[in-house]
C-alpha cells in the first residue's frame, strides 16, 4: 500500500493530465503541505490547470516563499498561467504588485517571469 506522500503527487499529476479543473481547490491546499514531494507536485499541477483567474493564488504562495525549490516551481507555474492567457500582458500588473511585497528570495524569479511576460515595458516599471 502506498503512503499519502507517494500517492498524493501521483493524484495531482493525474488531475493535471486529465485536465480536472475541480481539483484546483484541493491542489491549492496541498501547495502548503509540509512534505516536499506533495507540495511540489501540487504546485506543478496547479500551474498546468490554472487560468489567469487563479493567478492570485500562485502569486500569494510565492510572495512569502523562501524555499528555492518551491520558488522555482511557483515561477514555472506562474509563467505557464500567463503564457496560456489570451493576453499575457494582463499578468504584468499583478506581477509588478507582487514583486513590491515579495520576500527578497522570491523577487529574482518574479523578475524573470515579468521580463518574459512584459518585455521592455515591464522593465521600465
Amino acid at each position: 500500500m502506498q503512503s499519502d506522500t507517494q500517492l498524493q503527487p501521483k493524484l495531482a499529476q493525474v488531475a493535471a493530465q486529465r485536465r480536472i479543473k475541480d481539483a484546483l481547490p484541493v491542489l491549492s491546499g496541498l501547495m502548503a503541505d509540509p512534505r516536499d514531494p506533495v507540495r511540489l507536485a501540487a504546485i506543478k499541477s496547479y500551474g498546468e490547470l490554472a487560468e489567469i483567474e487563479q493567478l492570485p493564488t500562485l502569486l500569494s504562495e510565492i510572495q512569502n516563499c523562501t524555499q528555492k525549490g518551491d520558488i522555482a516551481a511557483l515561477g514555472k507555474a506562474i509563467a505557464l498561467v500567463c503564457i496560456r492567457a489570451n493576453d499575457p500582458q494582463a499578468c504584468v500588473p499583478q506581477l509588478i504588485a507582487t514583486i513590491k511585497v515579495a520576500v527578497p528570495e522570491a523577487k529574482p524569479m518574479l523578475d524573470k517571469v515579468l521580463k518574459r511576460m512584459g518585455g521592455a515595458e515591464a522593465l521600465k516599471k
